[in-house]
């Protein structure tokens, strides 16, 4: 590809690269010297857009003349020129442009010149550089480009030439309007018209050539006995994933036809792994196609052009050719659904150049094998009897999916939750927030309230928990304050008759009870500060006081050893009890450190009233402050007279 080089009017570099400007005669002569190199470069003047256009589509068509890359790339030129008095000359000056740009490329090396046709066009092709430079416009690999067709121009290129004409036939490319303004009456008209007749499928980049389909062997190697389309058609936003042309001049015969047939079906039954390492039909590894319902595993439609240029008549081909590969079309009926079942068949599709021309892919012009009428493309490779039945199942689906919504919706609404307290059904959000989680932080505090009721709960719950711990809070100062006023009044008191039983009595020998041992000055029940602390006596305080109260050497009687009280003024004689020991004058002491004799402690022989002495056959444990009374003539066991008493 040469560059083509445009005078933008500002300074132009001249031969010995100094800028010189455009106003000077040396800058002007400059200029046309780049003019005349240009010229050199590309003899005939083309443009890169002309150029761009050949390459494209000779490297969708491989061959092709010059009037049909006209008609393919520039439309609008098919109107142009109409004033010249000869068809041949109006051709001649609408593509005196695209032959221009294919000299061009010839000088290049992009393209060949490939004979004449039988009508005497010349034909022009691509080199294997200009196939490359041809992938590169049409953004394809160049295992994608196809091959390049056998014999282009020697025989005249008939083969070829039904392939171009079945490809515009389907295209139908239309004029711009904008681009015919100017021209007369009738060529305005005829372009309008070609405007409003019916669309084709598809532009040029949606079609392929030559196409190799390996049944071994890979893309770009296929092995021998492989399947080569003519043209493969892919346009699924015209609603044709994916479709397998072939053109036929009515020379060959039927059965050499029908033996393509059996090399599609060996193509698209052969199965590879694809990236996904599941095995599918390895046309799907290349080209897409929606899948299948209700386990239908339909092949790809096949379309048949006859171009009645041989002399076996194409209406007689078709149905030669129908009758031959039935075993690969003939579906299955299914009478209680109502259509065909084409199961691993290949749906074939056959029509004529002229009808193509004629009426388009939108037309009545295509026979469907198995059929006994024409029909337009997308119906003819389609099954209507089965897509009706599909769509009257998915309805039916639909319909029943309803139904089963709305009983839902209605079971559900039955078991849908009711606030306790104010009785309003739950919300959906309400609901699903009280469902059971293990998620303890979303959980609600009240599940059987509604929002609303929750939140007033959560606030009296609040209320009530505050105030119950003001209440608690001033229990416990009360109780503080109950406290304080009890010790004090204890304080008060420790001055009163109690405080005898912290004082050691007056007769009594040794340091008072709870005296330390370094401290004289300092009884048991006195404070650091002075205060008599209030202590309760112990049972040995209490023994001591009554044996002291029968040793008469104390004025301090105890108010539990008497039977009268000085408090009420009385001075009644102490009553001895029954069973108690003498008085400590009959027998030695031994706190006035006499020796010990083994006079026992003699207690009375006459029990209580109402009570039988308890005798024991051993000795009795000692430790115990109590072992019970003695026996006649045992020794005695209370601690506390034990130790008044002496040893026995």
């Amino acid at each position: 590809m040469v560059e083509e080089i445009i005078g933008s009017g500002g300074p132009v570099p001249s031969a010995a690269g100094s800028r010189r400007h455009p106003a000077r005669p040396d800058a002007i002569d400059g200029r046309a010297g780049l003019m005349a190199g240009k010229r050199k470069a590309n003899e005939s003047g083309s443009s890169n857009e002309l150029r761009a256009d050949v390459l494209r589509v000779l490297g969708v068509l491989k061959v092709a003349t010059a009037d049909q890359i006209q008609r393919l790339s520039s439309p609008h030129l098919t109107y142009r020129h109409t004033a010249k008095k000869t068809p041949a000359k109006q051709k001649e000056a609408r593509t005196a442009s695209h032959r221009g740009a294919a000299n061009d490329l010839r000088r290049h090396g992009l393209a060949l010149d490939g004979g004449r046709t039988r009508g005497g066009e010349e034909l022009r092709l691509l080199t294997k550089e200009g196939l490359a430079a041809a992938a590169i416009d049409l953004d394809r690999e160049m295992e994608e480009m196809g091959g390049m067709p056998k014999s282009g121009g020697r025989s005249g290129a008939a083969h070829p030439m039904t392939v171009n004409e079945t490809v515009l036939a389907l295209i139908r490319p239309k004029p711009d309007l904008d681009l015919v303004v100017g021209e007369p009456a009738e060529a305005v008209a005829a372009a309008r018209a070609a405007v409003d007749a019916p669309d084709g499928i598809g532009t040029l980049v949606s079609y392929a050539t030559e196409v190799a389909l390996p049944v071994k062997g890979t893309w770009k190697n296929p092995a021998i006995g492989s399947a080569r389309a003519d043209i493969v058609l892919t346009a699924p936003g015209a609603g044709v994933p994916l479709l397998f042309i072939e053109a036929d001049n009515c020379t060959d015969e039927a059965v050499l036809i029908a033996a393509k047939f059996d090399k599609y079906a060996r193509f698209f039954q052969r199965q590879e792994k694809d990236t996904d390492n599941v095995e599918k039909p390895l046309w799907r590894t290349r080209w897409s196609a929606p899948a299948s319902e209700e386990y239908e595993r339909v092949h790809p439609p096949l379309l048949l052009v006859f171009h009645q240029v041989g002399k076996r008549p194409a209406r007689t081909q078709m149905a030669r050719v129908a009758d031959l590969t039935r075993h690969h079309w003939q579906g299955q009926w299914h009478s209680e659904h109502g259509y065909h079942s084409y199961n691993r068949r290949i749906p074939v599709v056959a029509t004529t150049l002229d009808l193509l021309r004629e009426h388009g892919p939108a037309g009545p012009a295509f026979w469907r094998f198995g059929r006994d009428h024409r029909e337009p493309l997308l119906e003819a490779i389609g099954n209507s009897r089965r897509d009706a039945y599909l769509a009257r199942s998915r309805k039916a689906a639909r319909e029943e999916q309803r139904r089963r919504q709305e009983e839902e919706a209605a079971r559900r609404e039955s078991w849908r939750p009711v606030c306790k307290d104010c009785g309003q059904k739950f919300t959906d959000d309400r609901w699903k927030a009280v469902e059971f989680t293990r998620d303890w932080s979303r959980r609600q505090s009240h599940p059987h309230l509604c929002e609303h009721c929750q939140h007033q709960a959560v606030t009296a719950q609040a209320k009530q928990q505050a105030k119950a711990r003001a209440e608690e809070r001033e229990r416990q100062e009360q109780e503080r304050l109950r406290q304080e006023a009890e010790e004090q009044a204890a304080a008060q008191k420790a001055g009163g008759w109690l405080s005898r039983f912290r004082t050691w009595p007056a007769g009594r020998g040794g340091r008072p009870r709870g005296q330390a041992q370094g401290d004289p000055g300092q009884a048991r029940g006195v404070g650091s500060t002075g205060v008599p602390r209030l202590q309760w006596p112990s049972i040995v305080d209490r023994a001591a006081d009554i044996v002291t109260s029968y040793d008469g050497s104390a004025a301090a009687p105890s108010a539990r050893s008497t039977t009268g009280s000085s408090r009420r003024g009385g001075s009644r004689t102490p009553r001895r009890r029954t069973g108690a020991c003498p008085p400590a004058s009959s027998r030695p002491d031994d706190r006035s450190g006499s020796p010990t004799s083994s006079t026992r402690c003699a207690r009375s022989t006459s029990p209580r009233p109402g009570r039988t002495p308890a005798r024991s056959s051993g000795p009795r444990p000692t430790g115990s402050p109590w072992t019970g009374p003695p026996a006649r003539g045992r020794p005695c066991t209370w601690p506390a007279r034990r130790t008044l008493c002496g040893p026995n």
